[in-house]
């Protein structure tokens, strides 16, 4: 497994890092997993969110198919999109 983020993901990448600058804590980790999911691939997700938390990819692989139940309206998920406006998130979704 590589250790950098192939550059199609750098976006997301400096969206989450710029929005969560203290790392995202784990109650917030599945909504913010649900933004992402109908925008990109399973391993894409699990890719950026190795490099911000740490986490081995493969247990995040697993919570990348946990969040894909949340209801994306739901408030978590809501609040999520809220913080992630104000770092690029309508650009980032015209990618």
């Amino acid at each position: 497994m590589k250790n950098e983020l192939d550059k199609s993901l750098m976006s997301t990448f400096t969206m989450l890092s710029n929005a969560f600058p203290d790392g995202i804590d784990e109650h917030m980790l599945l909504p913010v997993i649900r933004v992402l999911y109908d925008e990109m691939s399973d391993r894409n997700i699990a890719n950026v969110m190795r490099k911000l938390t740490g986490e081995d990819e493969s247990l995040l692989l697993n919570k990348v198919y946990a969040a894909a139940s949340l209801d994306k309206n739901s408030d978590p998920v809501k609040n999520i999109i809220a913080i992630l406006q104000n770092h690029g998130y309508k650009k980032w979704l015209q990618e």
